[in-house]
């Protein structure tokens, strides 16, 4: 079986910087990705898909000061689903759980 997801697409808002008990950092930020499509009347219609992406120590680490709203970016990882209670009814929660990111075009 395999778990893996690419994505190329731009960060939608500045990161969010969080530290374990440990003292290992965790960012936290959408992701937009774009695809564009023709309508049946040749119209160009595009689609936005946004994703909750999370990155943990080192890999964390190297993004901090380095990214932020706007920029370009590749990420290889995996596919993660939580599940909770909201209202007592089950709701799920999709994360890309990023192992590389590659900074593409960097407004800074």
């Amino acid at each position: 079986m395999l778990n893996k997801v690419f994505l190329i697409g731009n960060i939608g808002k500045e990161l969010r910087v969080e530290k374990t008990a440990t003292g290992s950092s965790v960012i936290e930020f959408p992701l937009a990705t774009d695809e564009t499509r023709l309508t049946s009347n040749g119209d160009r219609e595009e689609k936005t898909t946004w994703h909750d992406i999370v990155a943990f120590g080192k890999l964390a680490d190297s993004c901090i000061g380095h990214l932020g709203k706007g920029d370009l970016i590749s990420i290889e990882g995996k596919i993660k689903q939580d599940k909770f209670e909201r209202n007592g009814r089950p709701e799920y929660r999709t994360k890309i759980l990023a192992e590389k990111i590659v900074f593409l075009n960097l407004k800074r």
